[in-house]
């Protein structure tokens, strides 16, 4: 895919409730079921649970350990190049290192955080409002994500 397409997504689903969904340990006590029908942007493992609308990563380590859930899924697939190696989904930019709001989808700012980016992405294609599951950043029973511990 090209990167320049996401930038038409620029206010395409404006004022769609959007819900993104992140990894902490926080969902495996909450009933995702209640928002399979919403528009919805999940990242990195998020698919484990449900479906999402959207799965957006950034990172080449979860392709290389999800790439065959990755490929067959049926999300459309958002990701930064250095994530997606066979050149198969949409693209955006990562620029500079400080996170702020992006109006273009594919060009957002920072490093690090998939959710603050996720966040960008999800406002610069007009979502609002924007909910946010699992980003509560805990650690319950030694987990630091619903599925276990995220080494990358």
């Amino acid at each position: 895919m090209n990167i320049s397409l996401l930038n038409t997504w620029k206010n395409s689903l404006k004022d769609i409730l959007c819900f993104v969904v992140l990894n902490s340990p926080i969902l495996n006590k909450i009933n995702v079921n209640l928002i399979k029908d919403m528009f919805t942007i999940g990242i990195n493992r998020a698919f484990f649970k449900f479906n999402p609308t959207i799965i957006f990563w950034q990172d080449i380590e979860l392709w290389h350990s999800e790439k065959h859930k990755l490929k067959s899924s049926k999300s459309i697939r958002v990701c930064s190049e250095k994530g997606d190696p066979m050149k198969r989904f949409h693209h955006f930019d990562l620029i500079g290192s400080k996170f702020k709001i992006s109006e273009n989808p594919s060009k957002l700012h920072g490093r690090g955080s998939t959710g603050a980016l996720a966040v960008q992405f999800a406002y610069a294609i007009g979502c609002k409002p924007i909910y946010l599951i699992g980003m509560d950043c805990t650690i319950e029973k030694n987990m630091t994500d619903f599925f276990g511990n995220n080494l990358t």
